[in-house]
C-alpha cells in the first residue's frame, strides 16, 4: 500500500495530461479528475474528434502556440506525460544529447 508524503493540498496543481486517447491517459484522466475536480485538463490530438467532455481539450503536442495558451489560461504546475512513444534512451544518454533531443 502506498501513502502520499505530502498532504493533497501540496499536489502540484492545477495538472496537464498529455495523451488521453491512449490507454494510460484515458484511465488516468477520469481518476485525477475525481481527485482533483475542476484542477485537471486533458488534451488529445486535434484530428481526434471521437474523444470530447468536460476537461478535455483539442491540441495537438506539438502545437506550441496552442501548448503556450493553454498554460497561459489554467497556470498549470505540472505535466503528466502519457503522449508519445516509448523511450529506450537512457537518462545518462539523453543528458549528454541535451534537452533538445527529448522522447
Amino acid at each position: 500500500m502506498y501513502r502520499s508524503l505530502t498532504p493533497a493540498d501540496a499536489s502540484p496543481l492545477p495538472l496537464l495530461i498529455t495523451g488521453v486517447t491512449g490507454v494510460p491517459g484515458y484511465n488516468a484522466l477520469p481518476y485525477f479528475r475525481a481527485r482533483y475536480p475542476g484542477r485537471v485538463v486533458g488534451i488529445r490530438q486535434s484530428d481526434n474528434w471521437r474523444l470530447t467532455g468536460p476537461d478535455i481539450v483539442a491540441c495537438d503536442a506539438e502545437d506550441y502556440d496552442g501548448l503556450s495558451q493553454l498554460f497561459d489560461t489554467h497556470q498549470f504546475a505540472a505535466v503528466l506525460k502519457l503522449r508519445g512513444k516509448l523511450c529506450p534512451t537512457s537518462l545518462r544518454a539523453r543528458s549528454r544529447v541535451g534537452s533538445a533531443n527529448q522522447c
